[in-house]
C-alpha cells in the first residue's frame, strides 16, 4: 500500500495542477480564437477554473501560515 499524502501536499498538487489546467485552457481559448471558432464557453470555463484555483491557493496559505512559528501571514497578503 502506498504512503498516504498530507493535506499540504494534497494541496500543493491541485496547486500545481491547477496552474496546468488552467495554461491549457489558455491554450485552447487562442486555438479556437485563430480558427475562427467562438470561445464564449471557454472562457467561462477559464472563469471557473481561475476560482477554483483562488481557493486552492488561499487554502495552500492557510496552511502554511498554520505552521509559521513566527505568525507570518500569507493568507492576509494574498486575500488584499
Amino acid at each position: 500500500m502506498g504512503k498516504r499524502e498530507s493535506e499540504l501536499e494534497m494541496v500543493t498538487r491541485h496547486v500545481l495542477g491547477g496552474g496546468d489546467l488552467l495554461q491549457r485552457q489558455l491554450e485552447l481559448i487562442a486555438k479556437l480564437r485563430a480558427a475562427g471558432h467562438g470561445t464564449d464557453l471557454a472562457e467561462e470555463v477559464l472563469a471557473l477554473f481561475k476560482t477554483a484555483q483562488d481557493h486552492h491557493c488561499r487554502h495552500l496559505a492557510q496552511l502554511m501560515d498554520s505552521r509559521r512559528p513566527d505568525g507570518d501571514k500569507t493568507a492576509e497578503a494574498i486575500s488584499r
